[in-house]
């Protein structure tokens, strides 16, 4: 089956693959619009357009929208629309579309849903994002950032849920040595 997983942000991750493992992965930057909610949703349109035209994904997953703690509403719009305009093209591109749990991903890919609480609170977003990238190098992928590293995250845990069998593997560290 072929899977687009989808990390959503501004700077947004991906990764494509299939039961063989992942094709393409990595990350896009979505324009800065600040309060222009329409040019932010039409750039990820034309993005996402793109990528399933190229992919031909049978089914994307996209990681459930959650919010900080203080947010400003048109963080909070792009965000959630980011997830609605997901959902809306895997509907009129008739690919089947879910979201995961962002606690479920963590648990499969790094073994735990938040920091430990000797780490400072301040520090315990960077703990996740870093363990979530040493995970990803450590199965053999360059991801280019946190972000394409949380889109590993999500395809493995997809593809395990598809297949309990399924293990991530890539081959980057070493064509790269």
């Amino acid at each position: 089956m072929r899977l687009l997983c989808l990390d959503l942000a501004t700077f947004l991750g991906f990764a494509f693959g299939d039961d063989a493992g992942v094709q393409a992965h990595g990350s896009h930057k979505l324009p800065l619009t600040g309060e222009d909610i329409g040019s932010f949703l039409n750039a990820y349109w034309a993005w996402l357009d793109a990528g399933i035209s190229r992919w031909q994904p049978e089914e994307i997953v996209f990681e459930s929208p959650i919010l900080p703690a203080t947010t400003n509403l048109a963080t909070c719009r792009k965000l959630y629309s980011l997830a609605g305009v997901t959902e809306m093209m895997a509907k009129n591109r008739h690919v089947r579309c879910r979201e995961a749990n962002l606690m479920d991903i963590r648990r499969h890919f790094i073994g735990c849903a938040r920091a430990p609480k000797a780490v400072p609170a301040k520090e315990r977003r960077a703990w996740i994002k870093d363990a979530t990238v040493t995970m990803a190098r450590k199965r053999g992928f360059r991801p280019s950032d946190d972000n394409a590293a949380d889109a590993l995250a999500l395809f493995s845990y997809a593809m395990s849920l598809k297949n309990p069998n399924f293990e991530l593997l890539g081959n980057e560290i070493e064509r790269a040595a």
